[in-house]
């Protein structure tokens, strides 16, 4: 993969995790939305004034632990509650972590995303070869945007077992697999392009090999294929 193409991919792949944030944010307003059912739009309203996201999540804490008291749904919301948490630490590194290329990095770990503080508060030097620690890369990026859509079911989830015992998402609640590879992103955006996808070395091989030196299958493999 050269420069450009993981430039773009990289991109690509930020624009999409940081829109499956807003697809959060719209679970949690829901969520809001469903815990106010007999009042009229005022507390939703209220809800979007305030700015942080910190606020809001604990705006919506205060509603769900009200309303879910003690259910096995307040015990699945304090789980998703501290998963918002997290995540959202990690969205806003990826909203407002700095931006460096790594010519001497491997496919995949050339363009970095890179905190702005160190964990003793000091500033980040992203000058050099060497990426500081805390770096995101492109598979990084990927794994953090399959997380957001995964705390989306999981919010979803919970507003619809406000009204009802209705779990829309149970697999969200199962472990996330692992990104693909560098190749397979690659491949996908080849593909996108309308670009035919890079092969492994042994497909190219096979389609290097003379048409006189490949056997054709026979009719009788053919029936038994079948």
């Amino acid at each position: 993969m050269n420069l450009a193409e993981e430039r773009l991919l990289l991109n690509s792949e930020l624009g999409k995790a940081v829109a499956q944030w807003g697809y959060v944010e719209a679970q949690m307003l829901g969520i809001v939305k469903h815990c106010s059912l007999k009042e009229d739009e005022s507390v939703p309203v209220a809800y979007l004034s305030i700015e942080n996201f910190r606020s809001k999540l604990a705006f919506c804490d205060n509603l769900v632990t009200s309303k879910a008291k003690d259910t096995p749904l307040l015990t699945y919301w304090k789980d998703v509650r501290d998963r918002c948490q997290a995540l959202a630490k990690k969205r806003n590194q990826l909203a407002h972590g700095w931006h460096a290329l790594y010519l001497h990095g491997t496919s995949g770990k050339r363009f970095g995303i890179t905190p702005t503080l160190t964990a003793e508060g000091k500033l980040v030097h992203r000058e050099g070869e060497k990426p500081p620690p805390g770096t995101l890369f492109l598979r990084d990026v990927v794994a953090y945007r399959t997380e957001f859509h995964v705390l989306t079911r999981q919010l979803c989830s919970v507003s619809e077992m406000l009204g009802s015992d209705w779990k829309p998402f149970p697999e969200a609640d199962l472990p996330i697999s692992k990104p693909p590879t560098i190749r397979q992103l690659e491949n996908e955006l080849r593909i996108e392009l309308g670009r035919e996808p890079r092969l492994k070395r042994s497909s190219k091989l096979v389609q290097k090999t003379g048409p006189a030196l490949v056997s054709l299958p026979s009719d009788t493999e053919d029936h038994n294929d079948a």
